[in-house]
């Protein structure tokens, strides 16, 4: 009997099957090369997005690397152990002349004890993360740059790239009134400036490494941000009173809020030096009575009129308690003595500034006047709400 060697490998109906099988496994291999571009892609972006954030946050916490304020500040503004201030500055051998004097204030017993209060104090009231732009500018800045007709300065970018990882990053302090255009660094003028200065030169607070280009990865935190801080004698009506000249900037919505730091007015000791006309200024710790405290929109010590932009309701805090709430005429001189005296505490005292629906995106100045009895060391420290931005892109530098 023979047997028939002739057949089919596959029916039809098991090739019909395949067909179906062919294309699950297609599709599952195109899902599973997607899945796996997606998960790099994803850990690429969390990697990233993680060092911009963890560059912002050495940035406003170390102030080794970083911005972060400095308690020890004896490098700082006063530069070293003794600040020297003038007193009168005619030619000393001119006849009939005012002899030049000077005086020398220990900084271990005025500035750093004062600083240190402050920081404590503010981190307290405020809780966010302070930024100690005016000193770190002096000690990390590269050098002063033009950026689109800015003078400015730049920070250390080589000294922060070793929290970027090695990637092209952008980094800037910017009011807070422009949080809705942060992102672009194409114009730094419309980023907008804060009043710091290093020997009257404006600090623009920005560093930058490399070429931004794809896959940018941005991060904005809010701080408080120091725009200035001094140390010497009240200088006006013969030393006895002290302006604190206090910018203001709004947002969108006409609002804008300053923080001025102060030390409390105390009795000091003036001893002379030699023969040289200079004195040394000890602390007594005895309060210094305060005689008069004005608010004012025109600066009572200078010429010029108001701009006008600051003209909504102005709201003052003295260590968290309000003193004022009103609006202030572009001439007058307002009286707050009465509600601002009995809340001024030993050391740091910290008084909010807080204006509300005025013009918005504008620049306006508040002055603050303190008079006391006699002269004392005026210590201040200025501080405004701000966004820390940080762009981090791929690649490498």
């Amino acid at each position: 009997m023979r047997i028939n060697r002739r057949g089919q490998l596959f029916t039809m109906d098991l090739l019909l099957a395949l067909v179906p099988i062919t294309i699950i496994l297609g599709v599952s291999a195109n899902a599973m090369s997607g899945m796996v571009t997606s998960e790099q892609e994803y850990s690429f972006g969390f990697g990233m997005n993680r060092i911009a954030m963890d560059m912002a946050s050495v940035v406003s916490k170390n102030p080794d690397v970083g911005l972060a304020a400095d308690i020890d500040a004896t490098a700082d503004i006063v530069g070293g152990e003794i600040i020297e201030q003038t007193w009168a500055v005619a030619p000393l051998y001119q006849p009939g002349s005012i002899p030049m004097n000077f005086t020398y204030i220990n900084a271990s017993e005025w500035w750093v004890p004062f600083k240190e209060n402050a920081i404590s104090r503010i981190s307290v009231v405020d809780g966010r993360n302070i930024l100690d732009v005016a000193t770190m500018s002096r000690n990390m800045n590269l050098s002063t740059v033009d950026i689109n007709g800015v003078n400015a300065h730049l920070l250390n970018a080589a000294k922060l790239s070793i929290l970027s990882g090695g990637h092209p990053f952008k980094l800037a302090v910017v009011p807070i009134r422009n949080k809705t255009a942060q992102m672009n660094f194409n114009s730094m003028e419309n980023i907008g400036l804060y009043n710091f200065s290093i020997e009257s030169v404006p600090i623009l607070p920005y560093a930058e490494l490399g070429n931004i280009s794809k896959d940018v990865f941005a991060v904005q935190i809010p701080v408080l941000s120091m725009f200035d801080e001094s140390s010497g004698l009240s200088r006006y009506d013969s030393f006895k009173s002290d302006v604190y000249s206090v910018p203001i900037y709004t947002d969108s919505s006409g609002n804008g809020a300053v923080f001025v730091i102060f030390d409390d007015p105390q009795i000091i000791n003036k001893s002379e030096i030699g023969t040289t006309d200079s004195f040394n200024l000890e602390k007594t710790g005895l309060p210094m009575p305060i005689t008069n405290v004005t608010l004012s929109r025109k600066n009572p010590y200078a010429s010029g009129n108001d701009n006008g932009v600051l003209n909504g309701t102005v709201n003052v805090y003295v260590n968290s308690i309000k003193v004022f709430n009103g609006t202030l005429d572009s001439t007058e001189n307002k009286s707050i003595t009465e509600t601002f005296v009995p809340d001024v505490n030993p050391g740091a005292n910290i008084v909010k500034i807080i204006v509300e629906n005025s013009k918005p995106d504008a620049n306006g100045m508040i002055f603050l006047t303190i008079q006391c009895s006699d002269m004392w060391v005026s210590q201040r420290i200025f501080m405004m709400p701000a966004y820390l931005i940080v762009l981090v892109s791929g690649g490498s530098v």
